[in-house]
Order: structure tokens, then sequence, then C-alpha cells
């Protein structure tokens, strides 16, 4: 999809309009699933505070298997390679200097380790082919 692309707007003005955890099926995850043809979505909300590890406040999955989010939950989260290098960057430095992390399997710009459980039992499990991740810092 084009950055031009005149159906993304509507999507991201949802998105955008979004303030209530009630409506995230509704405006977040619907609409992004049905704009980029993914079988499923989650929203995590994640806290983190100095000297403490990031928590899972709240979540929402969308999909077939309900049962995905529970196991990343459960068992996967603190090994996940997008979430607490992206967590540290967001908390660490300015937001001007946040940087991309990618699971592509062709490695681009971050090779997601075969050899690890987290691809292993989640990631091969699962048969993911993509992920699509963003983290939104937001200050409190």
């Amino acid at each position: 999809m084009e950055s031009n692309d005149e159906r993304i707007w509507p999507v991201l003005n949802t998105i955008i309009a979004c303030d209530r955890f009630e409506h995230v099926r509704d405006h977040i995850l619907q609409p992004l699933k049905a704009i980029i043809g993914a079988d499923s979505a989650a929203y995590i909300e994640i806290s983190h505070r100095p000297n403490e590890h990031p928590k899972v406040k709240r979540s929402y999955f969308l999909g077939e298997n309900i049962n995905i989010i529970d196991q990343y939950l459960s068992g996967f989260y603190h090994e996940d390679p997008l979430i607490f290098p992206a967590t540290k960057t967001c908390l660490d430095a300015p937001t001007k200097e946040i940087s991309r992390v990618q699971l592509q399997e062709d490695g681009k710009l971050q090779k997601l380790d075969k050899r690890t459980r987290y691809y292993k039992q989640f990631i091969e499990a699962y048969n993911f082919n993509d992920i699509l991740g963003h983290i939104f810092p937001i200050g409190g």
C-alpha cells in the first residue's frame, strides 16, 4: 500500500480518534486488519516505569485463534525481540531517535534467530508469515 493510497486516511482518522479501550476492536484492530488483509490483529498496552520491567496492562486480540494472545502473554512476551528493544529505545532515547525494529524472514533490518524458543514454539508453531508491530510511547 502506498502512502498516497486514499484508503488509508479514513483508517488513520479512526485510529487517531480512538480514546477508549472499549473501542480498540472497532476503531483500531478491525480497520487495520481489513486494510492490510491480515488474518489477525492484537492490541497490547504496556506500562513501563523506571527500574521496572515492562508489564502488560491490558490486551485485545481479533482473529480466529484467541489462544495466541494468551500463549504470547504467558510464555513468549519476555522473549519478543520487538517489545524489549523498542521499549528500551522509547524510554531511553529522545523521540526523534526511536528506530524501527523489523522482524522479517529475509532479515533486511534484523534477522529473527530461528534457533530461539520464541521462533520455534511461537512464530513457527502458529505459522506466522509476517509480523507488523507499532510502539507508540505515551508520556504519563
